[in-house]
């Protein structure tokens, strides 16, 4: 679970509490995500920034969390989800695929299990209307694969409701292997992938909740 994010964009909430610890109906998001895990998931690796383990630890401590988990460290001058995922990688020797999530962001667990029925690797993606900042994809529905992973048109760009990402993946240990690809200047997993794997496949879904503003956190206020 990646959860060391600035969240500068919700500012001034996380100037003095990490984003994933904004509590969402009373309930921090991060707990809300290790709530919503599979069954099948066996432990937890939380990526996050050394800086704010103890209240990581303080806040995890308060809820019942009966699955094991172990907090890791991003690191500060290798950027991005490639190495935030590596982190983990001397506990995932015996591991052919592991499942990646945002820990600012809110999924359930009927979707999840859903992700882990498919063809591996396999992104979780839901249809929104996207800023330019973001990537999308053209997906094959026959064959229930993605078939390019690329930037909006202009046309595209917060007008039309395209295949967006949900940070919600189950991505092979190997990958982390290879050679990273980067964008704007940090090494990132989705790229990476598409350009080691040829065959991604995809699932969708229609009940994530992205949290990147204070207008989406106030969104999920009301439905929590």
């Amino acid at each position: 679970i990646l959860a060391a994010g600035e969240g500068t964009r919700l500012r001034p909430f996380t100037d003095t509490i990490p984003k994933p610890l904004l509590p969402v109906g009373e309930i921090p998001i991060l707990i809300r995500t290790m709530q919503s895990l599979p069954e099948a998931i066996s432990e937890v690796f939380l990526v996050i920034q050394e800086k704010h383990k103890d209240v990581f630890v303080e806040t995890c401590a308060l809820y019942p969390i009966e699955i094991p988990y172990t907090f890791l460290f991003q690191d500060e001058v290798a950027k991005g989800t490639f190495f935030a995922i590596s982190t983990a990688l001397p506990y995932l020797m015996f591991d052919e695929y592991i499942l990646v999530l945002n820990g600012d962001d809110l999924y359930t667990k009927d979707t999840l299990t859903r992700l882990l029925t498919n063809t591996f690797p396999s992104y979780l993606l839901q249809y929104k209307k996207l800023g330019s900042r973001y990537r999308t994809c053209d997906i094959d529905e026959k064959s229930k694969t993605i078939t390019n992973f690329r930037k909006q048109t202009e046309t595209e760009i917060d007008a039309v409701e395209v295949p967006c990402f949900t940070g919600a993946s189950v991505l092979p240990v190997e990958l982390f292997a290879k050679e990273p690809v980067y964008q704007g200047g940090e090494a990132s997993a989705p790229a990476s992938l598409f350009e080691h794997y040829p065959d991604v496949s995809y699932e969708l879904c229609t009940d994530w909740v992205q949290i990147n503003t204070v207008e989406e956190l106030a969104e999920a206020q009301k439905e929590f």
